[in-house]
């Protein structure tokens, strides 16, 4: 019998945001570092609400599950290390790039928030007040474990095309999280499988897996659309 969590991989791998033109475009060299910084304020901005969100799971989790949620905030908070990395505050290394992109503080104000940035925001709420930790669990893993496949792509063009150098302080982030979402993904997809015994829960993972994913691609055609279409168009006379 096929597992729950090759059917979510695979609604995962059809709206992967790596094959989303705005990355196309980082991978060859062609965005400049405040179009870079600002997508990266823009998912700042989304992944404090997210990790509040996580606390409703939390608390009606299944005991391994809630373990499994403390130990993912406590690696975001820099709270533990992972792997063989030292932990990292991935808050702060966020807007260490943010900066050297040269955005301020006052940039990352929560009212900078996109449209579609918003409604991922209350999405997340929404799942995770309504429905079942595993359907929540499902949504996060097929929307984290898309950070391994991205920064495989971001990480190469960093160093040829930007100038970086492997460990450079400023993109801790991409090579902290290609790594940390790969193992954040993998704990939940085995959750979701193990606990995931209802069939009528099954099918909620799905349809709240896709719907995220679906919002995730949206929020990328808002970034791109201000980013780098809107920042090409003459400016009207």
């Amino acid at each position: 019998m096929k597992a729950l969590s090759d059917t979510l991989l695979a609604i995962r791998d059809r709206w992967h945001v790596k094959n989303h033109p705005f990355f196309d475009e980082w991978a060859a060299g062609r965005l400049t570092m405040r179009q870079m910084g600002g997508y990266m304020l823009q998912h700042y901005l989304h992944v404090g609400e997210v990790f509040r969100a996580f606390g409703l799971a939390y608390a009606k989790a299944d005991e391994q599950a809630a373990r499994f949620i403390v130990h993912n905030l406590a690696e975001e908070h820099g709270l533990l290390g992972m792997a063989d990395r030292d932990a990292a505050d991935h808050f702060e290394i966020i807007r260490r790039f943010i900066r050297a992109a040269g955005y301020t503080d006052a940039d990352m104000a929560p009212e900078n928030r996109y449209l579609w940035n918003w409604a991922r925001v209350h999405s997340f709420w929404d799942v995770a007040s309504r429905y079942p930790w595993q359907v929540f669990l499902a949504m996060m893993a097929c929307l984290e474990s898309q950070e391994v496949g991205l920064n495989a792509r971001l990480v190469p063009a960093m160093y040829q095309h930007y100038g970086y150098k492997p460990g450079a302080p400023d993109i801790r982030f991409f090579e902290e999280h290609y790594v940390a979402d790969q193992e954040h993904g993998s704990r939940s997809l085995d959750l979701v499988d193990r606990y995931t015994t209802d069939p009528a829960m099954a099918a909620q993972c799905l349809e709240l897996a896709e719907v995220g994913c679906r919002y995730k691609w949206e929020y990328m055609n808002e970034i791109h659309q201000k980013l780098v279409v809107e920042a090409h168009q003459p400016v009207a006379r």
